[in-house]
């Protein structure tokens, strides 16, 4: 029995190599249920800070400069003036300077400056391209949402993405708790290597 015990502890810092081949479940309390958690985090809306992380194939470097401006900032200021001499021919009773038409020119268009390149308005821009969060893979389970280790990215960061999730989505922290699950192959590879031991000594 102290061998089960040891394999399924939620931190086994005895055996490091076991923890990396396991599953993290986790498991909802009531009221709420896995389908309302399932639910969040199929939203996009809930993933904060992890949006960014989300850029997908559709967005290239190339869409990114387009909107933001090219990298160089001589070739960016060349770009600019040609977007404020098409502002003012299309705006012909405009008295807007360039310094002015820099702050408030209309932008995300054309015609207006582009837009500043901090995190806040980058994860706008990649949000719209954005149909379906991809950063985790999960199944549910009765009461519980189960993430294969082979398809997710290690344990800290599916419950750090997890947690983010769920406290946006309106989860209380007690609403659900976090295990990890050593996969079959493990187990037996360890159950058998213990008895080996036990069996010399």
């Amino acid at each position: 029995m102290s061998i089960f015990r040891e394999l399924y502890e939620e931190e086994d810092e005895k055996n490091p190599r076991l923890g990396q081949d396991r599953d993290v479940t986790v498991t909802i309390k009531p009221p709420h249920t896995a389908e309302e958690a399932d639910k969040a985090l199929q939203s996009k809306d809930n993933y904060g800070r992890y949006i960014s992380t989300m850029r997908n194939s559709k967005v290239s470097q190339k869409d990114v400069e387009e909107y933001f401006g090219p990298r160089s900032p001589n070739v960016k200021n060349v770009k600019q003036r040609e977007r404020y001499s098409k502002f003012i021919e299309l705006n012909p009773d405009s008295d807007m300077t360039y310094q002015q038409w820099l702050v408030n020119g209309p932008v995300g268009t054309d015609v207006g400056p582009y837009p500043v390149n901090t995190k806040a308005t980058y994860d706008a821009f990649v949000n719209q391209f954005i149909t379906k969060p991809n950063l985790l893979k999960w199944a549910v389970a009765g009461n519980r949402l189960i993430f294969p280790k082979e398809s997710n990215p290690g344990r800290n960061e599916v419950k750090n993405i997890v947690t983010t999730v769920l406290t946006n989505a309106g989860f209380p922290p007690k609403s659900y708790k976090f295990s990890s699950d050593v996969t079959e192959g493990k187990l037996k590879e360890y159950i058998k290597e213990e008895l080996n031991k036990r069996s010399r000594q």
